[in-house]
């Protein structure tokens, strides 16, 4: 059955675009809920446009928000790839950030904990889960996962093998932040 659904087009296009979906309304919860409270940083674009909205906010006097950033720094390296990479992964990556920027200006989730600990350690393992989801999904969450296939691609690897799970920047994110936190303690 899985087989018949892999050859269905429509079925497929379905499929991803409900892993977009998902991961969209899932990274725009995961930045509200875990990381914009305990005042971390996601890893790749997201993480820079949540920089940069720290950076304006607190020494400019004007926010550059993380929706807009995120789409800013997407649309031209998905321009850039996008004849060296799948169009129909590149098109569903964009919609993705599109949707997740768009959840993140819409939606307003509190935050569940007051330990940066706890914060670290579920906002981690729901990010790389919403990764998985989008990557199997046929997409991604753009920006350095573009930059990756694109490198993938030009190697000959497979990006699969690159990034999961010791590879991948959420892990390694994660796995940089509890250091430094037992360096600060």
């Amino acid at each position: 059955m899985i087989k018949k659904l892999n050859k269905n087009k429509k079925a497929r296009t379905l499929v991803t675009f409900l892993c977009v979906l998902i991961s969209a309304l899932s990274q725009a919860y995961v930045i509200q809920v875990f990381i914009q409270p305990a005042n971390l940083l996601s890893s790749g674009f997201t993480g820079v446009a949540i920089l940069i909205e720290k950076i304006t906010s607190t020494y400019f006097g004007f926010s550059f928000s993380t929706s807009l950033g995120m789409i800013v720094l997407n649309v031209p390296v998905a321009i850039l790839c996008y004849k060296n990479i799948s169009p129909r992964f590149t098109l569903f990556s964009l919609l993705q950030v599109f949707l997740a920027s768009l959840f993140l200006k819409v939606c307003q989730f509190q935050p569940l904990f007051n330990d940066i600990l706890l914060n670290i350690t579920f906002g981690g393992v729901s990010y790389g889960l919403m990764a998985v989801l989008v990557l199997r999904g046929n997409a991604s969450t753009g920006g350095t996962d573009f930059i990756a296939l694109y490198i993938s691609n030009k190697k000959g690897k497979s990006i699969m093998r690159d990034r999961m799970p010791m590879g991948h920047p959420d892990f390694a994110g994660l796995t940089t932040t509890l250091i430094s936190l037992n360096i600060r303690t």
